[in-house]
């Protein structure tokens, strides 16, 4: 479902409550491992553990004004600077 919506279409279900930050998460961490091994378009993934935990804490502060990108996983080019992971 969620590979068919645009990243619009899922902040606002986000913010409207159709899904939750926690799904969006789980979507694209089964995307990751699903096709990551072919592609090796992800080099370090930050711990699935702290991702969720991340999502979680976004979905309980699910008030306020809409924001752009409320909800959607990011991925980051590895020469930027991130903490606790390896930059090339």
């Amino acid at each position: 479902m969620l590979e068919n919506l645009s990243a619009q279409e899922i902040v606002s279900h986000i913010i409207s409550k159709q899904i939750t930050a926690e799904e969006v998460i789980e979507h694209y961490l089964n995307r990751i491992k699903k096709f990551n091994g072919s592609l090796n378009a992800i080099v370090s993934l930050k711990d699935e553990e702290i991702i969720r935990n991340e999502a979680k804490h976004l979905q309980q502060n699910n008030e306020g004004p809409e924001k752009l990108l409320f909800g959607l996983p990011m991925a980051i080019k590895d020469l930027i600077d991130v903490e606790g992971l390896p930059t090339t």
